[in-house]
């Protein structure tokens, strides 16, 4: 159950609220109620109409209706039933249903838990004929050369170029952009940018997908497209009024890093990275394990559910991490990582036996030495200098 201490300070650190909604109107009480017995007998109505009129003699159409109907009626219920979440604007409504389609996404994938990777692509055809065939996979690491003055095209940067106006440095933008309104602080956002860059670099010998030029990933992706995405995206933030988060406590304390004197915030900042790394990973081994093309809508409507859910998850995540008096996991938090650790196991079952390069030492002792490293500093600030 969310404590009173969530929302007292919650006008501090998100949007700040219209009078209306603090203090009542009677205009727009109307949008406050619930109408639960109107809203129960038009779903129940509306289900057994359609229940009833169907009479179609095909059985993948009436599954493919049926489920609809189900997920459907589950939303409904949600948008009823469900608790509020951490924001009122522009409507509590809104989060339930949110949280009510990740919850039905979450359910898909434990149904795919249960099938062989065959089964699992075949499901998917049910959704688009046109699936489950392999995928062709794209390296943009064939050839790195940055000045190339002799190259048959006659331009002086053709592999620059031919990097930057493809649709992915678009998606890096936009990206980014929209998850500044999600982390609100430029130094989060830099640092999980950072931190994916060197996944990819890590596991460029597990999806072909990963292999970047070392000016694509450190250039064109970290100094450029993240960081120009993030930038804009907290200057729209400033502007319409919605307050930035301090994950590090580097400016609410004067003098002080708040991160550098507790060890949990640390911690949980880390648990953090951990699973919204994970996430941006999983999208790329599903496509590839499951035959997804990137442009399909099943990736674009999980992008746009881990969006929506993304929002109120931080918001709960970030009082967790700021808040002594709030130190228990919000339901969309909840919901979040169970999704996470279902969209790997979904990854690991389907894909045994597709991944078996070992990781080269090159990759392997770097990430020994680093983690060793943290170990290191977080024993020496947080025990040893106290």
């Amino acid at each position: 159950m969310m404590g009173d201490d969530f929302y007292d300070t919650k006008q501090r650190f998100a949007m700040k609220l219209p009078k209306y909604v603090t203090e009542g109107d009677e205009g727009n009480e109307w949008i406050k109620k619930p109408f639960t017995f109107g809203f129960t007998l038009l779903t129940t109505i509306l289900v057994i109409y359609f229940g009833f009129t169907r009479t179609e003699n095909n059985l993948v159409n009436n599954v493919r209706i049926g489920l609809v109907i189900v997920a459907i009626t589950f939303i409904f219920y949600a948008l009823v039933h469900f608790r509020d979440g951490p924001f009122r604007l522009p409507h509590p409504a809104l989060w339930r249903v949110i949280q009510a389609i990740a919850l039905i996404y979450l359910f898909g994938l434990i149904f795919l838990l249960f099938l062989t990777v065959d089964e699992a692509r075949h499901f998917l055809t049910f959704f688009d004929s046109s699936l489950g065939v392999a995928l062709p996979e794209r390296s943009y690491a064939e050839n790195c050369e940055l000045y190339t003055p002799n190259h048959p095209s006659g331009s002086y940067f053709y592999y620059l170029s031919s990097t930057v106006f493809d649709e992915f440095i678009l998606a890096h933008l936009l990206g980014w952009f929209a998850k500044a309104f999600v982390f609100r602080d430029m130094s989060i956002c830099i640092l999980f940018s950072a931190i994916f860059e060197i996944l990819e670099y890590s596991l460029e010998h597990q999806l072909p997908n990963f292999a970047e030029c070392w000016w694509d990933h450190f250039i064109l992706d970290i100094l450029l497209c993240n960081t120009i995405g993030s930038y804009l995206g907290l200057v729209i933030l400033r502007k319409i009024g919605i307050k930035e988060y301090d994950w590090f406590g580097l400016y609410s304390s004067p003098g002080r890093i708040l991160v550098l004197e507790d060890w949990t915030r640390l911690a949980k900042i880390l648990f953090f990275c951990l699973g919204v790394n994970a996430l941006e990973l999983h999208a790329f081994y599903l496509k590839f394990i499951l035959w997804v093309p990137p442009p399909h809508y099943l990736n674009i409507t999980r992008l746009l559910i881990w969006t929506g859910l993304a929002i109120p998850m931080t918001r709960e995540y970030y009082q967790f991490v700021i808040d002594p008096n709030y130190q228990k996991f919000g339901p969309n938090v909840w919901i979040s990582y169970l999704v996470v650790i279902f969209e790997l196991m979904v990854c690991v079952k389907h894909g045994k036996g597709m991944f078996p390069e070992p990781m080269p030492n090159e990759v392997f002792w770097p990430w020994v030495i680093g983690i060793g490293l943290l170990l290191i500093f977080s024993v020496w600030n947080y025990g040893l200098r106290k």
